[in-house]
Formats: C-alpha cells, sequence, structure tokens
C-alpha cells in the first residue's frame, strides 16, 4: 500500500507523520513546499497585498502541476493533504478519481477559506477544531474530530539534566505575549527566563539590532528546531505554552511534547484539556495575570519537581502521530475511528 502526504513545510510535523506510516510498513513519499505568502517577512507580504489574486492562481498552478507529477510517477493508493489551501480544484479531482483523498486540518478550517472551498472534494476532512465538523455537516461533507500529537522518537525524558532554566516559553512573539515577557522580566529581575520565537515587533527588532538590551537580553528573536527545542526543554522547571486565539478547542502539539519530555507545563485553557486530560492536574490559566501569579507561585514550590508518569504514559500510549495514523488508517479502512 502506498501513502502520498502532502502539506507545508513546517517544523518536523510531515516527517513525523511519513515515519508513522512507515512504522505501519506502508510505502510513503512526501511532496513538502514552502508556502508563497509569509506574513513574518515583510516583502512578501507587500507582494501579497500588491498582486495576490494573480500571484496566488499562478503558483496554486504551478504547485499543482508539479504535485500531479509525482502522484502519477508514485500512484497513491491513498492521498493525505495537509492544509490544501493551495491545490487547485482540478487537481484535486484528478486524485480523487484515481486514490482515496483525505484532507487533515492542523488549524481551524474557517480561517482558510481556499481550504474549505475545496473540502467538498475529500472523501473525509480530518478537523482541529471540533466546531469545524458542523461547518462541514451544512455542506454535506463528512468530518471527523483528530487532535494534534507528539513525535516520541523526539520528544522525550532526559536523565540527570540540569535545570539552570526557570521559566521557558517558546512561540511566536505576538504583542501582547511581548509585552508580558518585558513585564514579567522586569517585575521578577531574579527570575531566570528564556524566550524564543518569529516576531512582527519592529521595535524589539530595532533595539536588539542596536544592542538596546535592557530586559530583552532574556528574548531571543529566532526560530528553534526540534533538537533544540527538546533541550530546552529538559533544561526547564516551566515550560510556558500559549495558544494562537483562533484555538478556541484544540491543542497545539507543544502541549503532548512538553508533557512527553517531562516538563512542568503552564497553558492557557482549553476544552481538550479538561475534557481529555481531567484526571490529570495540568496548570491552567486564563489571563496573563493568573499566568505571572500562577509562574511565581510554581517556583517557590515543588511543583515542577514532580514528574507525573501517568501523564507522561498517557500522552505517549495515546497521541502520538502513531496514533493518529492508526485513526486515519482505521477511517480508511472501515470508514469509522478506532
Amino acid at each position: 500500500m502506498r501513502i502520498l502526504l502532502i502539506g507545508p513545510k513546517f517544523y518536523h510535523y510531515n516527517s513525523s507523520i511519513i515515519q508513522a506510516f512507515v512504522d505501519k510498513g506502508f510505502q510513503t513519499h512526501l511532496f513538502e513546499y514552502t508556502e508563497p505568502i509569509d506574513p513574518n517577512t515583510i516583502v512578501r507580504k507587500g507582494l501579497s497585498l500588491i498582486f495576490r489574486r494573480s500571484y496566488k492562481r499562478i503558483n496554486n498552478r504551478s504547485l499543482s502541476r508539479m504535485f500531479l507529477i509525482e502522484f502519477n510517477i508514485f500512484k497513491p493508493d491513498l492521498v493525505l493533504v495537509i492544509k490544501g489551501n493551495l491545490l487547485t480544484r482540478e487537481a484535486l479531482e484528478y486524485i480523487g478519481k484515481r486514490s482515496k483523498l483525505f484532507l487533515w486540518m492542523m488549524d481551524s478550517i474557517v480561517y482558510y477559506p481556499d481550504s474549505e472551498k475545496l473540502a467538498d472534494i475529500y472523501d473525509h476532512v480530518f478537523c482541529f477544531e471540533k466546531s469545524d465538523i458542523e461547518v462541514l455537516a451544512k455542506k454535506n461533507i463528512p468530518a471527523t474530530f483528530l487532535p494534534l500529537a507528539v513525535d516520541e522518537s523526539i520528544f522525550n525524558m532526559e536523565q540527570e539534566v540540569t535545570k539552570d532554566i526557570d521559566v521557558l516559553f517558546v512561540g511566536s512573539l505576538y504583542k501582547d505575549r511581548l509585552s508580558f515577557f518585558e513585564n514579567f522580566i522586569k517585575n521578577s529581575p531574579n527570575v531566570n527566563i528564556r524566550v524564543y520565537g518569529p516576531s512582527e515587533g519592529k521595535m524589539l527588532k530595532l533595539r536588539l539590532l542596536l544592542g538596546l538590551k535592557s530586559v530583552d537580553e532574556k528574548i531571543c528573536i529566532k526560530k528553534v528546531n526540534a533538537s533544540e527545542l527538546v533541550k530546552l526543554y529538559h533544561r526547564s522547571k516551566i515550560v510556558i505554552n500559549i495558544h494562537h486565539e483562533q484555538s478556541k478547542y484544540g491543542v497545539n502539539p507543544r502541549f503532548f511534547e512538553i508533557i512527553a519530555t517531562g516538563a512542568f507545563q503552564i497553558v492557557d485553557q482549553k476544552p481538550f484539556i479538561e475534557e481529555y486530560f481531567r484526571n490529570y492536574h495540568i496548570a491552567q490559566f486564563s489571563n496573563f495575570a493568573q499566568l505571572e501569579e500562577l509562574i511565581l507561585l510554581t517556583l517557590n514550590s515543588t511543583a515542577w519537581k514532580t514528574v507525573d508518569t501517568l501523564l507522561i504514559n498517557d500522552v505517549i500510549n495515546n497521541h502520538t502521530f502513531r496514533n493518529r495514523i492508526e485513526c486515519i488508517l482505521s477511517f480508511w479502512e472501515k470508514g469509522e475511528l478506532i
């Protein structure tokens, strides 16, 4: 059996999904691409505003042509599309006549109108948000909730690591997040906090460029790859996890990754956590004031030293990409999720 995966480049996630299929004994092929409009790139943002329609149309046709060439060479039994907003309707209809065709959304589909417009072509849609199921049901499109997951071969526990970082945050530094961390650093100068992530904050970038670091010496404007990230988790007493505001129910993969490494996580409240992890104590906050209070309370307690092996085992046994692929395969074979 042959599996073809197509998706935008985003850290290690496409490779982790492919490896889960390989571990099941499937022949696999990955078609990975770079999205043409990067919101963190000023030049591309300008181009998208000026030439948005024509630029997108030309890019989508070009990408679809390249993908169809590889599709015809590989001849897969199943095509799994991640996000799916850049393929043309013609290309997807061609594939759907020759292969099983699934879409896996790793964000809410309502924020990607091009993906939503094409959803009727797929045999099944797997959703990041439960509310998307109702949105698609109104169009008679079959859909199922499928959470994100962890690659346990990357994110795992490490023994005897010195916890030299008090507080860690890795993620996009939107204005509200950046403001919180700058204020926290000013208010708690003795806390060894490290913040990593890309930022659109022009003044922050300018201050760092000029060497005017003040509170910013603890803030690093850079993306962190998976191998660096897991080392940072191991070194940290507390890891902060903040979801994008568009995430209403589902959780990001970092929720699972932090747990898998044995780090103490403080995360913003999500219904998914309450539903699937109600039997565990997971520190959650609803606003930045609560977050600051939780950080200081946890640092002054022994809570961060406690490793919840039951919670870790739950994630490793039930929330890996291997588990998610088993669900997709069971639906392919039996028409229902296991």
